[in-house]
């Protein structure tokens, strides 16, 4: 009696650890959420890309994460820094949420263009994922099958057992 109450303590105490887990978790998120989808943003977006700036130059963007970031002080958008190189190779550096001025001439915001060529990035990962979910449904489904023909293979032998008295198979008169 004694070990069974062990065990029901034991499941109950796993049982309020995952609870508590779960919770923390979603409180997590939850006051992290910009933070956790800048990030996840960041890592779908490709590392530089090539535009075109003033209608008719070439200009390639780079991305990085921004050192100077404080999640406590800063918002989500400074999480990350962009850059290129101008005509003399010094580095021009654009906080997340600034615009691309190429000599003079406002270009837009260089998140926009990241978050265009991420978008590609996104759907690739989508197509990918649902192959994946196919493969798994069919992995699960084929998974089941076998479960099911193990018991009932399992239900089968054992009514012959009942049934013949241990014998596999009854004796076939002549």
């Amino acid at each position: 009696m004694d070990n069974i109450k062990k065990k029901k303590t034991k499941k109950i105490t796993v049982a309020v650890l995952v609870i508590v887990v779960v919770i923390g978790g979603i409180i997590a998120v939850a006051l992290n959420r910009d933070l956790i989808e800048s990030r996840l943003l960041y890592m779908v977006m490709p590392d530089h890309i090539d535009a075109t700036v003033n209608e008719d130059i070439p200009l390639t963007l780079y991305k990085r994460l921004n050192t100077d970031f404080d999640p406590k002080e800063d918002e989500a958008i400074y999480f990350m820094e962009f850059y290129y190189y101008d005509k003399d190779g010094n580095e021009v550096s654009i906080p997340g949420n600034g615009k691309l001025i190429y000599e003079g001439v406002d270009n837009g915001s260089p998140y926009a263009y990241f978050f265009i060529k991420s978008i590609d990035n996104i759907n690739h990962i989508k197509s990918i994922a649902k192959i994946v979910g196919a493969v798994i449904a069919v992995l699960l489904a084929v998974g089941l099958i076998l479960l099911w023909f193990f018991l009932w293979s399992k239900r089968q032998d054992a009514e012959k057992e009942k049934k013949y008295g241990g014998k596999k198979t009854p004796k076939s008169k002549k």
